[in-house]
């Protein structure tokens, strides 16, 4: 599971930091300011597989999961991917990482909420 997740996060780094440099080029070339949104963005994934990499406690990766309450949202944070002031770039990151995930048999759907 480790090796999935850094391969993931790996590939969202990667996209979001292209995304990052298009995006750029795209407001010097339009005279204009970068105007990316600002927000999060997470994964959702299967209530048991989330338990399980909460336990595993990996750097840079985290979750909703709580140990002593009942929880009702189901999120994976690749604190890596994930830029708040940069939500458009992270939202094509998440996309790359949730790929990667899907080839390794992991359903996840991509979540955000703009600031």
């Amino acid at each position: 599971m480790r090796a999935i997740l850094e391969e993931a996060t790996e590939a969202g780094v990667a996209a979001r930091e292209e995304a990052t440099k298009r995006l750029l080029k795209l407001a010097r070339k339009r005279r204009g300011r970068d105007e990316d949104s600002c927000g999060w963005v997470w994964l959702t994934i299967d209530p048991k597989l989330l338990k399980h990499i909460h336990k595993l406690n990996i750097p840079n990766v985290s979750t909703s999961y709580k140990t002593k309450t009942i929880v009702e949202e189901f999120n994976l944070y690749l604190d890596d991917v994930r830029h708040s002031q940069r939500m458009s770039a992270t939202l094509e990151g998440m996309k790359a990482a949730a790929a990667v995930l899907k080839r390794h048999g992991i359903n996840s759907h991509q979540e955000s909420l703009a600031d």
